[in-house]
């Protein structure tokens, strides 16, 4: 965060970065991945209160060593020496690190390091995008606020925690999103320049609430805090979208989250040949991942290959069966290749869930558009608006290229202040 503050330095994001982690790359191929001229790398070994860190940049160019430095500390002194690893390599890139009230390295909130462990073991749950990793997120990011009262970022978490239970783990809105709304404001409350808290204030304020424009000025604050953050660029609406998708892909080339939202962005403006061929790039870089799967089977759909599309979510469904948001998509595919009573049933599964599980309203809303009953399906949709399902206001955005000249259809982008 206080190198990507320095004018005109690109710097990749830790999610980017940390997929070689462990592998032994050529340094030359990562950077030719990531788009960058230098490596940072290093180790962190611990013992009882002492840490001990190593560092090295390295030149993709030829393989030579810029700086290296090694340090023995108690942990107690852990932000110090990133402040310092900060500066050294900013000194060895021959520029300065800005020391302005805004700079990431003068303002970073200072904790317990037992307190900040805590946090980055809940961030590693809550990231799994899994229903098994959210109850030892919320515990972590918990125990790091009883540990710190006044430390921000797990606040700040627990506000994006409330999005990822909402939007993908099947919990209602209603209840998780005031919480979590509460949690990012207690977060801004702690610590006015928190980034984080900025971006997951945001989110909700765009999905939740439909305030399109505070939203705007929470991700424009957060990316002025934290440049190198992904999250609050790839929330931008249509008329910013794909620049500061762009730039998002540029900070985190390997981010799945970024790619995703790239191919809502091109599928709305009508870019077809590219948004497919990211979808492919997408599934063959997380192959591993159903959320991969479902949103290129989207994207197939959208553009007509709705074989390819019913391919993918079935890929999908073996590595997580009776998924209602693949099972809802299936239904659409299925319902587009004019089989109406596979559809039909699989409608028919996604309700019998529905009595065993909560399944989202609007994921129902799209199984019924797939059995051809587009009256169910506005009006599915507008119960899922009176619910405030976060993933609504989605699903209609990425639906407007088929039903944007229905009249019932724009009532609704209406209803949640997008026409």
């Amino acid at each position: 965060a206080a190198l990507g503050r320095i004018p005109d330095l690109k710097v990749i994001a830790r999610t980017s970065g940390f997929a070689f982690k462990g592998k032994n790359e050529d340094i030359r191929k990562i950077a030719q991945v990531l788009g960058v001229t230098n490596i940072l790398e290093g180790s962190v070994r611990r013992a009882g209160s002492r840490v001990r860190i190593g560092a090295q940049l390295v030149s993709a160019v030829d393989g030579s060593h810029l700086w290296s430095e090694r340090y023995d500390r108690e942990l107690a002194d852990i932000f110090a020496v990133q402040d310092e690893i900060a500066q050294a390599i900013g000194d060895a890139l021959k520029t300065e690190l800005q020391r302005l009230p805004g700079n990431a390295a003068a303002t970073r909130q200072r904790t317990n390091p037992e307190a900040y462990q805590a946090y980055l073991e809940g961030r590693y749950w809550m990231l799994q995008y899994t229903s098994a990793g959210m109850a030892p997120a919320l515990e972590c990011f918990e125990r790091s606020i009883r540990l710190d009262p006044n430390y921000a970022a797990p606040h700040a978490a627990l506000g994006e925690r409330a999005h990822i239970l909402a939007l993908y783990m099947g919990v209602p809105s209603r209840d998780v999103i005031p919480a979590g709304l509460a949690a990012a404001n207690r977060a801004l409350e702690l610590n006015p320049e928190a980034g984080e808290a900025y971006f997951s204030r945001g989110a909700l304020r765009a999905l939740y609430e439909w305030d399109w424009n505070a939203a705007g000025a929470d991700l424009a604050r957060a990316i002025e805090l934290n440049p190198v953050l992904v999250g609050p660029r790839i929330m931008h609406r249509n008329e910013e979208a794909m620049a500061q998708i762009r730039a998002a892909l540029e900070l985190d080339p390997l981010s799945m989250t970024a790619r995703t939202v790239e191919l809502w962005v091109l599928c709305a403006a009508g870019s077809a040949p590219l948004a497919m061929e990211r979808a492919r790039a997408l599934t063959s870089l997380f192959g591993g991942s159903w959320f991969s799967w479902y949103h290129a089977a989207i994207t197939f759909n959208t553009n007509g290959l709705h074989q390819e599309s019913e391919a993918a979510l079935r890929t999908g469904l073996e590595l997580s069966p009776r998924n209602f948001s693949l099972m809802s998509c299936l239904a659409l595919v299925l319902g587009r290749q004019g089989r109406a009573a596979d559809a039909v049933r699989l409608q028919m599964e996604l309700e019998d869930l529905a009595k065993q599980q909560y399944v989202p309203i609007y994921q129902r809303a799209l199984a019924s558009l797939g059995c051809g009953d587009a009256d169910q399906f506005y009006r599915l949709m507008e119960r899922s608006l009176d619910e405030r399902e976060v993933g609504a206001p989605i699903q209609l955005i990425t639906m407007r290229p088929t039903l944007r000249t229905d009249p019932r259809y724009q009532a609704l982008m209406k209803r949640i202040n997008l026409v």
